[in-house]
């Protein structure tokens, strides 16, 4: 008999003054980061339901956080146009990327951290992607979009490899970069509206996107064939991750909901409610038994899934 996954709420984190914009949780599952459009980024113990820290540094809306793979450092950026690196254990400011020399000219939109450690990418609404070496600063290299039949990038990933670069465009579009280099691999084509969302499954086979269409579609990305459309949303779909095990999705969306996929199948497994405002971003904890949601509604949902022959 195939056992039965039932995810219910658990607790509630409170303590945002504005809009919820980005969740992480650290590669040890123990710490959540939180950022918000109240310029601040919040660190939570998991367990607890605690906060730890509030980290003060930007001067406009946080609107992305991320954490280092060896979970010591977390980077952030936001509508200052700025991109912050700290230090997690010390709640410390450790430097800013491009401070003086080749940082964005305009608000700083999502980025994401390579699983060397040491490479950021950052993506702006001044039409420019750029990557970082994080213990430097220094800017790596430069893309800009002008010229490109691309609009503007609002979300970017990493494959678990290291190689690829992926950013969903307003205009529809998902392209493909070689991280090393710059250079365009591919687009790929499907959705019907911009796409807000981008995440590589775990073991690096599959490519997820969430968009204004109001689905999920996840691709071949190697051949750019899409292999399925996630329909079920009744609105604009923010947001799309992996579970560790790679084969279940969430996902959130203005509709206020999160929902729970089946990749393989295509089948809707649970929709979660809780939120009175967009679901923005989710992050699962590592061991996969707890995702986390953040919401325009100013707070932070934790969700944990149960089994009724107690495996998850």
């Amino acid at each position: 008999m195939p056992e039965h996954k039932i995810w219910r709420w658990v607790e509630t984190l409170s303590g945002h003054l504005d809009r919820v914009s980005s969740v992480a949780v650290a590669p040890d599952g123990k710490t959540l980061a939180s950022s918000s459009l109240d310029q601040t980024i919040a660190l939570w113990d998991l367990n607890s339901g605690q906060k730890l820290h509030t980290l003060k540094g930007h001067s406009g809306g946080v609107l992305a956080v991320s954490f280092s793979p060896d979970g010591q450092s977390l980077v952030s950026c936001g509508t200052d146009k700025k991109i912050q690196v700290w230090n997690v254990g010390q709640f410390k400011l450790i430097r800013q990327l491009g401070r003086w020399f080749g940082g964005h000219q305009e608000p700083v939109l999502a980025l994401a951290v390579a699983p060397d450690g040491n490479t950021v990418v950052s993506t702006s609404g001044d039409r420019t992607l750029k990557c970082w070496n994080m213990a430097t600063g220094k800017n790596q290299w430069t893309l800009t979009l002008d010229g490109e039949e691309l609009g503007e990038i609002q979300c970017v990933a990493i494959s678990p490899d290291g190689q690829i670069l992926a950013g969903g465009s307003t205009d529809s579009q998902i392209a493909l970069w070689n991280l090393q280099t710059g250079e365009k691999l591919r687009t790929l084509t499907g959705h019907s509206a911009g796409v807000t969302g981008v995440e590589f499954s775990p073991d690096g086979r599959v490519l997820a996107s969430s968009s204004w269409d109001k689905t999920v579609a996840l691709w071949n990305y190697q051949t750019g064939e899409q292999i399925i459309s996630l329909v079920g949303h009744s609105d604009v779909v923010n947001v799309v991750r992996f579970h560790p095990d790679g084969e279940r999705l969430a996902s959130g969306s203005w509709d206020k909901t999160l929902a729970l996929w089946n990749g393989k199948t295509g089948e809707q497994i649970a929709s979660l409610v809780g939120h009175s405002d967009a679901v923005r971003s989710l992050a699962f904890s590592p061991d996969g038994r707890l995702l986390v949601s953040g919401s325009w509604d100013q707070t932070i949902a934790l969700w944990q899934v149960e089994s009724t022959n107690g495996a998850t």
